[in-house]
């Protein structure tokens, strides 16, 4: 029988709840028992219970979220603390020095693959306490979409309060793809890859997980690492959906290197097949030709290591050099032996073996080859002089050649872990190797937890191509809206940037001030906090309110560039040049080929200084157009 009236039986369930649920709900939440056991203890019916009772009092769950989060990110917290960083170990902090002694260096290799596994093992820990909330959430949360965004908030918090988050999650991407997705199935790399861009998804400094991530894919790429190709290319894929083409644009044109580079490859065998390649017996030569805009500059280094080449190698480089350079016009090859392998056969104590050094590493190998009669001894100063190896580079390939017991193809006098000025090498006549086939690795090669000194290379790379994004930003946004606040302006900048990284309000307006100094900005007069757009101004709009005697002109100057790539045959185009004239660049294009059928004339607008310009050049033959985009250095 009823006994509530219907009239007052919801103000007094109300008030019921009021006094037993929503007085009392934290406290029963703060005890021993309460929500920080059920999370940890996967308590889902007693989770489920607590929701149901929290959703009758407050359906924005505000207590709920608030104390399941906290228990979360102190839980995420403990994965970080648990984070030991071997590279901060006694002896790790010769930051990676080629010239150290050899005990030196094999303690800091050890401390990076310590921290290299550790850091793949945070990863993991985290995606296991993610999988666990998710669970949560949906058995236990009715899959709450303010619940499901509390906890997204709450592993943003913890994952960036890792300075190393985008470097580990870069790892850990990188030891699946080498070796984690072997046997596994189609659906379980796809899943594993979700993990992975989830983890990608809380991070705020995505460009610096860019930085990591690069140099990663390439290092696989040209050391063929990689398991899976299409795998790879899977990941490139859910990147470019979670930030987009420009995020991923550098990716795929190391993908399409590599394509350009097999076909190239295949295509210049043929040719030496076809010219009696036979004079050079015993050489197979493979080419990557990269893009320097689309690789990694930590990589593939901004100053060239060359070498003197043994000359039967010598012959074959020039041979593909007179190729490439017939079929590319004007272009030009920068050779880098320090990034290529070799692969070599040689017999010791009466069995073949088949060994992959560095391209250095041949080189070295291949000087004792040249010996005269009755010599068989090289010091590291005949080396040094013989193969015009840099000293850095020789030293970490000796060690490897020298020092390591498993791939100790030469012997050295005095024998110790340090390769010094002084030694002297031949070759160990005794070597002897389970394996018929065996590589010879050096540092370099792979990929590892950073140390110190690279750690503070990349932030340097990374606080460059800030700033420059944040000038390009400013700029972009004053020449839309012309005149702005400075509140205004630095919203604008941070939403435009937030996708890639948090930029600090202190690093805008020092970006802000050099703008202004340049002259790309002014301060509006009476109102400091407000700035106008300059540079398409400069000579037009400022003429009518100065005069056209109190205008300032534009000095007048040429910036001549040899035009490299992008011929074709029939065209010749020598040189291009700009012009700063009124408020736009010209763009002239001087032919010493008469079938060259239109002049194109362009105007282009100033870019900042040391920003780079794309510029489009048109050319006409035969009637038919072909449009190319250029980089150019400006500034």
């Amino acid at each position: 029988m009823d006994t509530l009236s219907t009239l007052t039986e919801g103000r007094i369930l109300a008030v019921v709840e009021h006094r037993l649920i929503a007085e009392n709900i934290r406290e029963v939440m703060e005890m021993d028992s309460g929500i920080a056991f059920m999370l940890d203890n996967d308590k889902f019916d007693d989770l489920e219970l607590l929701y149901k009772l929290v959703a009758r009092v407050d359906p924005h769950m505000a207590e709920l979220k608030e104390m399941a989060c906290a228990r979360l990110i102190e839980l995420g917290q403990q994965i970080n603390a648990n984070l030991k960083n071997p590279a901060m170990a006694p002896g790790a902090e010769e930051n990676g020095d080629p010239t150290k002694s050899g005990a030196a260096a094999a303690r800091e290799e050890k401390a990076a693959n310590s921290a290299t596994v550790l850091a793949i093992r945070w990863v993991e820990a985290v995606l296991e306490l993610k999988d666990k909330y998710d669970r949560i959430w949906e058995l236990s949360f009715s899959r709450d979409k303010g619940v499901q965004t509390a906890i997204t908030r709450a592993f943003t918090q913890f994952i960036n309060e890792l300075k190393e988050a985008p470097e580990f999650i870069s790892l850990f991407i990188d030891d699946n793809l080498r070796r984690g997705i072997k046997g596994k199935s189609e659906d379980d790399v796809d899943a594993l890859l979700d993990k992975a861009v989830t983890l990608f998804r809380y991070l705020q400094d995505k460009d610096l997980f860019e930085e990591h991530y690069k140099v990663h894919l390439s290092r696989r790429l040209l050391y063929g690492r990689s398991l899976s190709h299409e795998a790879e290319k899977q990941m490139i894929s859910k990147l470019k959906v979670e930030v987009g083409v420009a995020f991923t644009s550098r990716l795929e044109g190391m993908f399409k290197d590599m394509n350009l580079s097999a076909e190239m490859t295949d295509e210049y065998r043929k040719v030496r097949a076809e010219n009696g390649a036979s004079r050079e017996p015993g050489i197979d030569l493979g080419i990557n030709v990269l893009t320097p805009t689309f690789w990694p500059s930590k990589l593939i280094g901004s100053e060239p290591k060359t070498c003197i080449y043994p000359p039967a190698i010598e012959v074959v480089r020039e041979s593909f050099n007179k190729y490439y350079l017939n079929r590319h016009t004007g272009r030009k090859l920068t050779w880098k032996p320090n990034m290529g392998t070799a692969d070599l056969r040689a017999t010791f104590k009466g069995r073949k073996h088949e060994f992959n050094v560095p391209t250095f590493g041949m080189v070295i190998l291949l000087a004792f080859n040249d010996l005269p009669q009755g010599q068989d001894r090289l010091s590291f100063e005949d080396l040094r002089a013989i193969t015009a190896i840099p000293k850095a580079d020789l030293i970490r390939n000796l060690q490897s050649l020298a020092v390591v017991a498993k791939t100790r193809l030469l012997l050295k006098t005095p024998m110790s872990k340090d390769v010094k000025p002084t030694d002297v090498f031949e070759v160990n006549d005794q070597f002897t190797s389970k394996q018929i086939r065996f590589k010879v690795n050096i540092v370099a090669g792979t990929n590892r937890a950073e140390n110190e000194r690279e750690k503070k290379e990349t932030d340097e790379r990374l606080a460059a191509e800030r700033k420059h994004m944040i000038e390009a930003a400013v700029v972009r946004t004053m020449k839309q809206r012309k005149q702005l606040s400075h509140q205004e302006l630095v919203m604008e900048v941070v939403d435009q940037l937030k996708a890639r990284f948090p930029p600090e309000m202190k690093f805008i307006k020092t970006r802000i001030e050099s703008l202004i100094e340049r002259e790309y900005l002014e301060r509006v007069e009476g109102s400091r906090e407000t700035y106008r757009y300059l540079v398409s101004n400069r000579g037009h709009s400022r003429c009518e309110s100065t005069g056209a005697d109190g205008c300032r002109r534009p000095d007048i100057s040429f910036l001549f560039l040899p035009v490299l790539l992008f011929y074709n045959r029939g065209v010749n185009l020598e040189f291009f040049f700009f012009l700063p004239l009124s408020h736009h660049f010209l763009l002239f294009f001087l032919s010493m080929s008469s079938s060259l059928h239109l002049l194109t004339l362009f105007r282009l607008h100033p870019l900042p200084a040391s920003s780079l310009g794309l510029l489009i050049l048109t050319k006409w033959t035969a009637g038919r157009r072909t449009t190319y985009l250029k980089g150019v250095e400006m500034g």
